[in-house]
């Protein structure tokens, strides 16, 4: 018996609904979803000139026509390819940085085509099958849906802005790291990131909590902290303290994911304050050096470019293979 061409409202609506979203993006009305790095990097994407929001909501079009004029075998198998597509960009999120916007159009792809699929069992009265590949897109979202909601946790200062542009990561028991918080203490544009090191940092990490709570200052509540009392093992199972350790567990996972594995580890946003100055410093001697008759040797530089006195050796650092004096 030929497959009747009946009207498959499922198929429809989600076919609709992803067009719509599409048209929203496409001019602009973006929908306060997106908040990942991901996002701007897929926003202006185009393939051959071709806006990927545009072919999207062409897509949505096609598949709301099939809905509506062709049999529900023909709009899976065109589903399904437009899907197997889906799940070639969701590949390329994974191994780069997701986008919220597309992950919802990736739903709705899948949606329409899982509604194609249930639309062609029900015109042949069969049961509903697990399809391949509905669980590879399936398993392709959840690793960029995971990825989303790692990005969206981030890291967690303990004081400054999140937005500054100096990141501190440090261990209350690393003198390296008291020296750097030493040094960043006064800056407004430095967040500080607390990193548990070893076992007793919990206790201290708590302590730099509570005394900022009472209004010391980020070096002032380090120097307090570091006679903080250990408390009852039990108490480790308390709420706040199992969300600080995962508080401080992200903030080392960020510190490993970047390539180092000990502290301090600082993240400049731009340029360093202290390259700056020495540039300014350096454009001014040779000014000056240009006015007068000789002229004067020009300063050192290291193959980086920059005066040697700005690089060290090493890296004053603790790391497991070099602990803490």
């Amino acid at each position: 018996m030929a497959e009747k061409h009946a009207f498959s409202f499922q198929p429809l609506l989600f076919a609709l609904l992803g067009a719509l979203f599409c048209f929203l993006i496409v001019q602009g009305n973006e929908l306060n979803f997106c908040t990942t790095e991901g996002c701007n990097l897929y926003h202006d994407m185009t393939v051959a000139g071709i806006s990927m929001w545009w072919i999207g909501l062409a897509s949505f079009a096609v598949l709301a026509c099939l809905a509506l004029l062709a049999p529900p075998a023909f709009g899976r198998f065109v589903s399904g390819l437009m899907l197997f597509g889906d799940c070639g960009l969701l590949t390329l999120m994974s191994i780069t940085a997701p986008c919220v916007n597309c992950l919802m159009v990736a739903v709705l792809f899948a949606l329409t085509y899982r509604a194609f699929r249930k639309a062609q069992a029900q015109a042949h009265a069969k049961t509903l099958r697990t399809s391949l590949l509905l669980c590879l897109w399936g398993i392709l979202f959840c690793i960029n849906a995971g990825t989303v909601v790692r990005s969206e946790l981030g890291s967690w200062a303990i004081s400054g802005n999140e937005d500054a542009r100096v990141h501190l990561y440090f261990s209350p028991s690393c003198p390296h790291c008291r020296d750097a918080l030493q040094f960043y203490a006064g800056s407004v544009e430095t967040a500080f990131y607390p990193i548990k090191d070893d076992a007793d940092d919990i206790y201290r990490i708590h302590a730099m909590e509570q005394a900022l709570a009472q209004g010391l200052n980020i070096e002032e509540a380090l120097r307090a902290a570091q006679n903080a009392q250990k408390w009852e093992s039990w108490l480790h199972l308390h709420p706040q303290i199992l969300l600080l350790n995962l508080r401080l567990l992200r903030n080392k996972a960020h510190v490993f994911l970047a390539g180092s594995h000990g502290v301090p580890f600082l993240e400049y946003h731009g340029l360093p304050s202290l390259v700056s100055k020495e540039l300014r410093k350096m454009r001014r001697q040779s000014q000056a050096a240009e006015q007068k008759p000789e002229p004067a040797p020009a300063p050192t530089l290291t193959p980086q470019g920059l005066p040697p006195e700005l690089l060290v050796p090493e890296a004053s650092q603790c790391t497991g293979a070099t602990p803490c004096p």
